[in-house]
């Protein structure tokens, strides 16, 4: 096969990264930096096509608690080490029983790991039982790779499953049953994710008094089998004047055919391609579309994120996910790897996130895009997928791939506001009820509710003290109530169902509900229910001051109306006056209100982006999170237009999908009451994953210690000063909704930090010298390159400014709990003559013949100006 040569065609030479292509499609040169990459093999495009593959249920595993020797008690809770669970009989009859009072995430587990193969779907069961209501099940599994290495956090969590960080498993929390007092089966599916050979599933209490197990079983249902598509004809073409590349490839036998455009564009190559379904008539399709860089690089070393590198030896297989639609996602935009200062990253453009993951190995990077093709009137839409390589210098890892990924898409991170005019996040106090010279806390950005922050004398006292009025709203789900406080009622999605249905005909009724009349509502909400894959309206069940049932609904501007989106504007958002900043948009997360997946034919015709598909079964669809974004990028349309912002309440993967429509990051964050003492409100990995998607943007959290089950203990100065640090070392503005204090449970009972208790003024000078501080280091403005290292894990560096502005800043943490010492080393770049502190201990910064080195006290910040 004769190659294409450097400077021929099908070559792209940009900058410091240079991509050759082969006639049949393949990669035939990278140059980094200018320096040629050893090649691994082909590389490219390759498309798969997935299958799913029903077959005679294998059982894997039985427990009935007979013996001794095969299961265990488990404690996946904080608050008891020894696991709460007995064996009981029961007719002659062996169960277990666990929890009791306290336990939550208490119960059993086999004994040792259930050997599985990548790709079965099983179906894991057991027959549950309760005593009333409030008590339910929490069901663990933990995922093992060939070596019995647990990959858990390493692997997406099949669909229907989340993956927390508290306990490092794959869950479903708060899985209540039909009855109480009888057996119940629970069947849940789980799809063995790709590099897991075992899995090890834990049955514990979620919540309640307790709850009895028996019948165990795990079982092989199927697998879901992928096979590759075999391109027959290929064709490259390459144009002299623009020196783009085209690459066409059809396959007759899978009636698939892909059109690619690779283009140099600013130091960076673009690689777009359409995926079209040439069958006649069309089919539903699940697809697999694959872009290889093929280089040599074990020895190098891959860079998840800020804090670390990990060698890439000959058996790696490296990847950073969060299942979104059943599918991994990768969490941050580009994955890079590095050696000796030379680097490579390969992801998707800012403003292009998708249902795509990247996986790391010797053999180069691979990037995995999930695709449903699904015939709509006739015809199947085709796909399409945006990718971007680029090549990076430096020693700092990620950082340094950063620092290139900002430059190449600087549109993206612009900010939309002054930084004067930031500061702290205030809910639910009104301006008019701040305690005296509210300016002393540095707050920024009002959470109004809808109709207060309607009332113009509130809007005239928030700009006079000097921040911003942002209203609040969210579109993701519609409570229907169900029944007042009390034990919790069983799920009746059914009933409530038709009880929705008859309310559109009831024209005349008063009630308002979401702010509209009622019966337009319910309309809205009808239109906007999604349909799962199994054919059910996704819900939730859950209490404020009553119970409500807690219908999902999607929020696309697009589907017939009115739908959610429409009556959220027409009567909250709309009416607010013309005076107003922005909009607060509450909960932009995955886990929490979009996930769930959506195959209304009437809500797929209306999608221009790519549909996914189920992992479990195959089927084309859409997903929560998509139609998440479509609002929020209406919503961001239209504030913009005006000079008006958005401020996000947003978490964990949904920065990746809605990052680039974002003005105002923010978080609620704390241990809501449960976690003392308040060591750390947030990690380390979700703020520096906050501030990347942030960039110089602002970013202000809210702190949350009020307890919904019991009063919580009011944070002390100290603890409160420990939470400003924290926020302090990301440039996070610091805001206070609740410190705990209350005297009898519930939201409605909690203390507000600025109301009338005035528990603020406690700490007031705190926050006159610290939020100023903050704004500072914002001005200078946040880099990804540190330029001073330290030698010790515990101690966090960040900086602020670089050396052609006016300051350069450092904040400097000790995240351990003992007092700290570590020697820093400073970038030949900075010059650097002295380290002056402008914040915190005095003595902490010091320097002599050994050179610069930094004491600092537990959990404490020390600010610092470079000279």
């Amino acid at each position: 096969m004769r190659r294409i040569l450097l400077g021929m065609l099908g070559c792209l030479a940009v900058f410091g990264m240079e991509i050759g292509f082969t006639e049949s499609g393949g990669i035939s040169s990278i140059r980094s930096s200018g320096v040629r990459l050893g090649l691994s093999g082909p590389g490219g495009f390759s498309v798969w096509e997935y299958e799913v593959a029903s077959g005679k249920m294998v059982s894997l595993l039985k427990e009935d608690f007979s013996g001794d020797e095969s299961w265990k008690p488990s404690n996946q809770g904080r608050i008891d080490e020894k696991a709460g669970c007995e064996r009981l009989f029961e007719d002659g009859k062996a169960f277990v029983r666990f929890g009791s009072g306290e336990r939550y995430g208490h119960g059993w587990q086999p004994s040792m790991p259930i050997a599985v193969t990548a790709g079965s779907r099983l179906e894991i069961a057991f027959h549950g039982r309760v005593p009333n209501k409030t008590s339910s099940f929490i069901i663990y599994v933990k995922a093992y790779d060939k070596e019995g290495k647990d990959v858990t956090p390493d692997v997406g969590a099949p669909s229907g499953w989340g993956y927390s960080i508290y306990t490092k498993t794959h869950y479903i929390a708060s899985r209540h049953l039909k009855t109480v007092n009888q057996w119940e089966q629970v069947p849940l599916d789980y799809l063995v994710p790709e590099g897991v050979h075992a899995i090890l599933p834990v049955i514990c209490l979620w919540r309640g008094d307790y709850a009895d197990c028996t019948a165990f079983e795990t079982v092989v249902k199927g697998t879901i089998k992928r096979r590759q598509v075999d391109f027959d004809k290929c064709e490259l073409k390459s144009d002299a004047e623009s020196k783009n590349v085209t690459l066409g490839m059809t396959s007759s036998k899978s009636q698939l055919e892909l059109k690619a455009v690779i283009r140099g564009t600013n130091g960076r190559v673009d690689i777009e391609a359409t995926v079209f379904d040439c069958a006649n008539p069309p089919r539903p399709r699940a697809l697999g579309v694959d872009f290889s860089l093929p280089v040599q690089i074990e020895g190098w070393n891959w860079h998840p994120n800020w804090r670390e590198d990990k060698a890439i030896k000959a058996d790696s297989a490296f990847s950073q996910v969060v299942t979104v639609g059943s599918q991994p996602v990768s969490e941050y935009p580009f994955t890079s790897v590095s050696k000796d200062g030379i680097g490579i990253a390969l992801g998707t453009p800012f403003d292009a996130p998708g249902y795509e993951h990247r996986v790391v190995s010797k053999d180069g990077i691979v990037s995995r895009t999930a695709v449903g093709m699904l015939p709509i009137s006739g015809k199947s839409r085709p796909a399409q997928i945006r990718l971007v390589a680029f090549s990076f210098g430096g020693t700092w890892g990620f950082r340094s791939a950063a620092r290139q990924y900002y430059a190449h898409f600087p549109e993206g991170f612009a900010s939309r506001t002054e930084v004067e005019r930031e500061g702290c996040w205030l809910w639910p106090v009104a301006p008019s009820k701040l305690p005296e010279n509210p300016g002393d806390f540095g707050l920024g950005f009002w959470e109004a509710s809808a109709t207060v922050g309607r009332r113009p004398a509130e809007i005239a006292r928030a700009h006079e003290i000097g921040f911003g009025v942002y209203p609040y709203t969210e579109a993701w789900g519609m409570r229907q109530k169900i029944a007042d406080p009390g034990p919790r009622p069983a799920d009746d999605p059914e009933g409530c169902l038709v009880e929705l249905q008859k309310w559109p005909e009831d024209e005349q009724a008063k009630e308002i509900w979401f702010d509209a009349p009622r019966h337009i509502a319910a309309k809205a909400a009808l239109n906007s229910l999604p349909v799962t894959p199994e054919g059910k309206h996704p819900y939730a069940v859950d209490q404020y001051d009553s119970w409500f049932h807690w219908w999902r609904t999607n929020p696309d501007p697009r589907i017939p109306q009115p739908n959610r989106a429409s009556i959220c504007w027409d009567y909250t958002i709309a009416l607010n006056d013309k005076d107003i900043d922005g909009v607060y948009l509450d909960s932009l997360s995955y886990g929490f209100a979009s996930m769930y997946l959506n195959i209304r034919p009437e809500h797929l015709a209306v999608i221009d982006e790519n549909l996914t598909f189920d992992a479990n079964s195959g089927m084309p669809c859409a997903d929560g999170m998509q139609h998440q974004v479509a609002f929020v990028k209406w919503l961001a349309g239209k504030l913009h237009k005006n000079g008006q912002k958005l401020f996000g309440n947003i978490f964990g993967i949904a920065h990746r999908f809605n990052a680039p429509l974002i003005d105002i990051f923010g978080s609620e964050v704390g241990s809501w009451g449960g976690r003392r003492p308040l060591k750390c409100v947030q990690s380390d990995a979700e703020s520096c994953l906050k501030r990347f998607y942030a960039y110089r943007r602002p970013v202000s959290n809210l702190l949350q210690e009020g307890s919904y089950t019991k009063p919580a203990t009011e944070l002390t100065a100290e603890e409160v000063a420990r939470y400003v640090e924290h926020q302090m070392l990301y440039g996070f503005y610091p805001g206070i909704s609740t410190i705990g204090g209350e005297e009898a449970p519930g939201y409605a009972k909690w203390k507000r930090y600025f109301g009338p208790t005035r528990q603020c003024n406690r700490d007031r000078e705190l926050f006159k010298q610290a939020v100023p501080l903050i704004r500072r280091l914002n001005k200078a403005g946040w880099e990804p390159e540190t330029l001073l290292r330290c030698d010790s894990q515990d101690v966090l560096i960040e900086r602020f400014g670089n050396p052609q502005g006016q300051e350069i800043l450092f904040t400097i943490r000790n995240e351990s709990d003992k007092t700290t010492t570590a020697k820093l080393v400073p970038d030949q770049t900075l010059q650097l003559k002295e380290l002056i502190i402008v914040y915190g201990q005095k003595d902490a910064i010091r320097h002599g013949e050994a050179g610069w080195s930094a004491e600092v006290q537990p959990r404490r910040t020390v600010v610092v100006i470079a000279k």
